[in-house]
């Protein structure tokens, strides 16, 4: 299975460029890279719960976590869900695809379980990691 077969939208070099467009990479390799726009691209509704979420062409919208993965490592395999790394940023609007994972859904609920203990133990999970610095300071 590759990526022209699940999301022919996704190998538009147009497309692409579109997308790499609406993240903010200037922090560097390590750290997040947040998804600039709440709304669909080109037009649209945000997504509840702060992920970011584009159009792929054929007016579906996908989150721009899941969209960076499959950029960046191919189709994602059913059954899987695109994770963002508890530890490392866990930031919903963040797309590096270093901070992103594949799991299940009892992955992601024990992910919660982490960010939910880093953030209780004196500020955010953010704030634990030395090389995450340069992190906007408004995630509007």
């Amino acid at each position: 299975m590759d990526l022209e077969e699940v999301e022919p939208a996704l190998c538009d070099p147009s497309n692409v460029a579109r997308f790499w467009r609406n993240v903010d990479k200037s922090s560097g390799p390590k750290c997040c890279w947040p998804w600039l726009t709440n709304s669909a691209w080109p037009h649209g509704e945000g997504s509840p719960g702060g992920f970011g979420v584009r159009w792929n062409g054929e007016r579906r919208t996908l989150n721009a976590p899941r969209v960076s993965w499959m950029l960046t490592h191919g189709p994602i395999p059913n059954g899987l869900w695109v994770l963002h790394d508890p530890v490392v940023c866990n930031w919903a609007r963040c797309v590096n695809p270093r901070h992103l994972r594949l799991g299940t859904c009892k992955d992601n609920a024990n992910d919660a379980k982490i960010a939910r203990a880093l953030r209780g133990s004196g500020g955010s999970v953010w704030q634990h990691l030395e090389f995450v610095v340069a992190l906007p300071t408004s995630r509007g």
